[in-house]
């Protein structure tokens, strides 16, 4: 009897035994299947962003080639979702506006440290400035350092904080009375520097005009993530020169020193300043995912050796 019983408790033994080790296969059994899932679902994901990005990226390049905002549409795996042609600048303000005209540079892109931005004064004809339309006329504000990043975290642009805090330089070039072909006979440049924290010494370094932008809204309705945004500095320049009355200026370049920076120009004139470019807002679809660009098409810039022999 007492052997009898002592099989039993091993054969009891031996079940439980064997229900755990099924157990434990089970478990890693599951786990591996989870983990098959999530490498599968992460793997479509990133396919699925992949394919949207074409899509968007494929959206801006018809847009451009049919100058025109463009609907939805197949594309490949993925779907154009739509594309939305706006024109940076050319706007207008009469004394009824609630604000100036304002537009941010380069579509909201951060202008590169020692390379700027043009803003041209003059309207494009086939892609060329067209020296044959009146310039606008009118003080300009350029805006620079925003107070805070993309992400809303602030950027700390102050002299003390120990940023990098990003001077502006601006050249105006200028031009007198065109001959029989259109052409200007004459031109002229000035060279203004802008720098908040006095780096840098000698003529033409300033910190004179600099004001503090902070209180004050700038405001872009094509691109959403800078909507109400807010600059450490501005300042205000004028078109005209009153040593050269009869000068027009034509193209205002801004190069930011020490650090890129966003900018932002505010036009004070009822006149209309001209079309800078096109800002293309495009999103692509893949599955559940969905990606927004933003491209911004300017004209094609002044090359750097202008702006060397600036005076």
């Amino acid at each position: 009897m007492r052997k009898r019983i002592n099989f039993i408790s091993e054969k009891g033994q031996i079940s439980l035994l064997i229900i755990l080790v099924g157990v434990i296969a089970l478990s890693v059994g599951l786990a591996f299947v989870s983990r098959s899932i999530t490498d599968s679902r992460a793997a479509v994901a990133q396919q699925n962003s992949q394919q949207a990005l074409a899509a968007a990226e494929a959206g801006v390049q018809l847009a451009i080639n049919q100058n025109k905002s463009i609907s939805s549409q197949t594309f490949q795996s993925g779907n154009i979702q739509n594309v939305n042609k706006y024109s940076v600048g050319g706007s207008s303000c009469s004394s009824s506006c609630p604000i100036n005209p304002e537009f941010l540079i380069s579509g909201g892109n951060s202008v590169v440290a020692d390379q700027g931005a043009d803003i041209w004064l003059v309207d494009h004809t086939n892609n060329a400035p067209d020296f044959t339309k009146t310039p606008y006329s009118g003080n300009l504000t350029v805006y620079w350092a925003p107070l805070n990043d993309l992400s809303g975290n602030p950027t700390n642009y102050s002299c003390s904080s120990g940023a990098i805090v990003p001077a502006l330089e601006i050249i105006t070039y200028m031009g007198n009375t065109k001959d029989a072909k259109n052409k200007i006979t004459s031109a002229l440049s000035h060279r203004y520097v802008f720098d908040p924290c006095s780096r840098i010494s000698g003529n033409p370094a300033t910190s004179t005009g600099i004001t503090d932008a902070s209180q004050s809204y700038f405001n872009d309705s094509y691109i959403t993530q800078y909507q109400n945004l807010k600059f450490n500095y501005s300042v205000t320049i004028s078109t005209t020169d009153s040593s050269n009355p009869t000068y027009k200026t034509y193209l205002i370049e801004f190069i930011p020193l020490f650090n890129s920076s966003i900018m932002g120009v505010e036009s004070h004139s009822t006149s209309t300043l001209p079309s800078q470019g096109d800002l293309y807002i495009s999103t692509g679809t893949s599955g559940d995912t969905q990606r927004t660009i933003s491209y911004f098409h300017g004209f094609p810039q002044l090359p750097m050796v202008y702006s060397l022999y600036s005076r």
